[in-house]
């Protein structure tokens, strides 16, 4: 008899035929499950080779991620503090807010009479210890310039931040062209301006009574400066502004309608010879307007005394009664008389206490604050002359009389 190969040897006695099934059926799950773990296996086997695929791709990435260089977020831009609004300067030229609430409060201190102790210094030395070391040789230029001329670039850019754009003195050009209003302008007429400075106050009276101004200007760096304005503006025609000497330049002749004299006689020693000369440039009947500082006694006293060691001019005030008999001998009749002095006085205080309000740190860079300082004190002592009584500030309107 034959037997099944897939039999197994046993002892046992021979199966029936249903046992025989079980077992074939038996063989056969076996076999399946044989074949289904060789298949896991083989499935275990593909995953493990794909999760070391995945981690050698995973740290050559990381390798190249630090070979390469980072990315850098740009910074944001911070916001601009009320200095920076005002221009586009360089950041090492703007000065922290403790600069600027120091500088205020030494200007006020200069403007009192007085000075601060150099203590706020030492509290913040990374702002004007640091800053001023970095200045030392352009404030020593600017001191040795500010002894040498009258009028350098860094007092006409300090009269500009204490008065105002093209403004040497405080007042403005509205208050000139009103206090001018008395010579009657008109379109086609001319006139002669001495004292125009940087040209504001000339260049104010043209475009309101549209007549002709030659601003003439003693100072020659004033007057270069004052002519470029006025050619900047398109105003080269209506408001030129020349230099002159006030100690021997002549006029022409018979050339002007109206004259005015402004701020320039206090600081001439031969006052007689000058109006001379302004009234022979008078038309007949032609018009002429003084506005200056005149001595309220016969003689200077310690405020004017005060005044004269302060300003870099000269500081030679005539006495009223003077000029009066200066123009009655030139012919000139003297229709009115202004005491201007409140005004005058009122126009300085208000000029400065702007300046203390609106003073940004970015102007006031060291090699200004030695000049800040004088123009200051200049004007204080200015101020206490005029209250003290013994200096005036008046307005004096004469015609021409002769020919």
């Amino acid at each position: 008899m034959l037997r099944n190969p897939l039999s197994r040897k046993s002892t046992a006695p021979p199966a029936s035929d249903a046992d025989a099934e079980d077992s074939d059926e038996d063989d056969v799950k076996e076999a399946r499950g044989k074949a289904k773990g060789g298949k896991a296996k083989d499935t275990k086997s593909k995953d493990a080779k794909t999760k070391d695929a995945k981690t050698k791709d995973a740290k050559a990435k990381d390798a190249k991620s630090k070979d390469a260089k980072p990315l850098r977020a740009k910074p944001k831009a911070a916001a601009p503090d009320d200095d920076e609004k005002e221009g586009d300067a360089e950041p090492d030229a703007l000065a922290p807010k403790g600069r600027l609430q120091l500088l205020r409060a030494r200007f006020a201190a200069w403007w009192e009479g007085t000075d601060l102790p150099p203590v706020a210094a030492e509290a913040e030395p990374d702002d004007d210890d640091s800053l001023d070391e970095r200045q030392k040789p352009r404030v020593a230029e600017a001191q040795a310039t500010a002894k040498a001329v009258l009028w350098p670039r860094e007092r006409i850019d300090v009269a500009k931040i204490l008065w105002g754009e093209d403004r040497t003195a405080p007042g403005g050009a509205a208050a000139l062209v009103e206090l001018a209003a008395p010579l009657s302008l008109a379109k086609k007429m001319t006139l002669l301006h001495l004292g125009a400075g940087l040209g504001a106050g000339s260049r104010a009276i043209a475009k309101a009574s549209r007549a002709t101004v030659n601003g003439m200007e003693p100072d020659s760096a004033l007057a270069a400066a004052g002519m470029e304005a006025s050619t900047r503006l398109k105003m080269k025609s209506e408001a030129s502004i020349v230099a002159f000497d006030p100690t021997k330049d002549g006029f022409k002749r018979a050339g002007f309608d109206c004259a005015l004299v402004q701020d320039t006689l206090f600081a001439v020693e031969d006052k007689a010879a000058l109006l001379e000369r302004v009234v022979a440039a008078l038309k007949p009947k032609g018009r002429i307007l003084i506005l200056d500082y005149v001595l309220a006694g016969q003689a200077a006293g310690p405020g004017v005394e005060a005044w004269s060691k302060a300003d870099p001019s000269p500081v030679k005030p005539w006495t009223l009664d003077q000029a009066r008999e200066c123009l009655a001998k030139l012919k000139v009749q003297l229709d009115t008389e202004t005491d201007e002095t409140e005004r005058c006085r009122g126009f300085i205080v208000q000029g400065m206490d702007a300046f203390l309000r609106g003073a940004t740190a970015r102007q006031i860079t060291p090699d200004l604050t030695v000049v800040l300082k004088r123009e200051i004190e200049l004007w204080a002592a200015r101020k206490e002359a005029l209250e003290s009584g013994e200096l005036a500030y008046f307005g004096l309107l004469g015609t021409k009389t002769g020919g």
